[in-house]
């Protein structure tokens, strides 16, 4: 008489499910060596692994850390290290793939991340309720004395075609009427120096838009790679073709003057 022997089950042995070639198994095995990595309690069986007909995974009596001996143990351990780090792996970059949809959703929207650029002041709102974008953001509003300033760099730049040694000491030669960007260390009035001057010509939130992502890893990506908001996302300081300009213009020889009120009449809001 032969006799049929029943697969065992995993709850029995304590081995891995078997893997299905449908996704919803690979993500249940990714799960299930994830938690014996990690030690976590199982999710329990719900209705719809039950009507899909898929093996099930017993939940975990949570143990304390550092526990030897156990069975979870024993059997995290002797999981390839292979396999773990392909795991662990994948779900690093599952978290670090959210982080970025995140980000890349706020900046769409027209809030602001990071440091305020000079300028700017940083006035905090609300995003819409019931949303990803809900609790406390920020959002730029023009400054009435810096945001003059920059407008009037934009204007040197491009009417003027000085260079950043030239508006450097016009810069300089006025302080009171040129206050110098704050410290972040300290929260002080710093000083200019043309490695600002350069950061200021060359960021296009001063247009009016948001815009993430000019460098990943040290180097720089492409305009049509950036994430961007609508335009009139905050005031603007300079127009889209000034800034174009300011980009693209090859700065000449000019004796450093004295400016008057007249060449300097640009405040936030009127984009040169």
């Amino acid at each position: 008489m032969i006799e049929h022997t029943q697969p065992t089950p995993a709850s029995v042995t304590g081995t891995a499910p078997d893997a299905t070639v449908t996704a919803r198994g690979v993500r249940r095995r990714s799960a299930w060596l994830l938690a014996m990595i990690t030690r976590c309690p199982f999710r329990r069986r719900s209705a719809s692994d039950d009507r899909c007909g898929e093996p099930s995974v017993p939940p975990a009596t949570p143990e304390p850390i550092g526990t030897a001996g156990t069975a979870t143990s024993r059997t995290a351990d002797a999981l390839p290290q292979r396999v773990r780090d392909a795991v662990l792996a994948d779900y690093h970059a599952e978290n670090i793939r959210r982080a970025r949809d995140a980000v890349a959703e706020l900046i769409r929207a027209g809030f602001h991340l990071g440091p305020t650029p000079y300028g700017y002041r940083a006035v905090p709102v609300r995003g819409p309720a019931r949303s990803s974008r809900a609790g406390r953001r920020v959002r730029l509003v023009a400054d009435p004395v810096t945001g003059r300033v920059v407008s009037a760099i934009f204007r040197w730049r491009v009417h003027e075609r000085l260079g950043h040694t030239a508006i450097l000491a016009r810069l300089t030669a006025d302080p009171h009427r040129y206050p110098a960007p704050t410290s972040p260390a300290t929260g002080q009035p710093g000083t200019w120096a043309a490695s600002t001057i350069r950061h200021i010509l060359a960021n296009p939130r001063y247009t009016g838009c948001q815009v993430h992502g000019r460098r990943v890893a040290g180097r720089a990506v492409p305009p049509q790679a950036w994430v961007r908001s609508a335009p009139d996302a905050h005031e603007p300081l300079v127009a889209e073709a000034t800034f174009a300009r300011a980009q693209h213009r090859a700065p000449r020889r000019k004796a450093v003057g004295q400016d008057t009120a007249e060449r300097d009449g640009i405040g936030p809001g009127r984009a040169v």
